[in-house]
């Protein structure tokens, strides 16, 4: 699948770098590892693999549909925030594990979450701070 850097419009700051990209049909799309000696797979995507210590780590599409394993809805936080943040770790397929902004009020744990770009709070400035979040799925 061909992704390309992710390059907001307009004022929008994307965080978490180069973690995030957009692919052909313009779907956001999460970059993780995968490394070419043990075939550990992660997210973000390390230089050196934290199983085996291989350079070997190639660069992986994740998937964008998981399982909510745990989270947390924090009233306080950065000050660039949106309050109350939701976090919580969500179980890909593949077996990665990745923490991540939530959104919905029917947030419950072992149940079907997926991914999308979405506004998480707003700088001093105004700007937008954008991330990937997972949401609840009926999937």
């Amino acid at each position: 699948m061909a992704v390309t850097d992710v390059t907001p419009e307009g004022s929008a700051l994307l965080m978490p770098g180069d973690a995030v990209k957009i692919d052909a049909t313009g779907k956001a799309r999460l970059i993780g590892g995968s490394c070419a000696s043990c075939g550990t797979k992660m997210y973000p995507k390390a230089p050196v693999c934290p199983s085996c210590m291989s350079a070997e780590v190639a660069e992986e599409v994740m998937p964008d549909k998981g399982t909510l394993y745990s989270y947390s809805i924090l009233a306080v936080g950065p000050a660039h925030f949106d309050k109350p943040v939701k976090l919580g770790y969500v179980d890909l397929p593949n077996g990665v594990r990745v923490l991540s902004h939530l959104r919905g009020e029917k947030l419950t744990i072992d149940k079907p979450v997926r991914m999308k770009l979405a506004t998480v709070g707003h700088r001093a400035d105004g700007v937008a701070v954008e991330t990937f979040i997972f949401e609840h799925s009926e999937e």
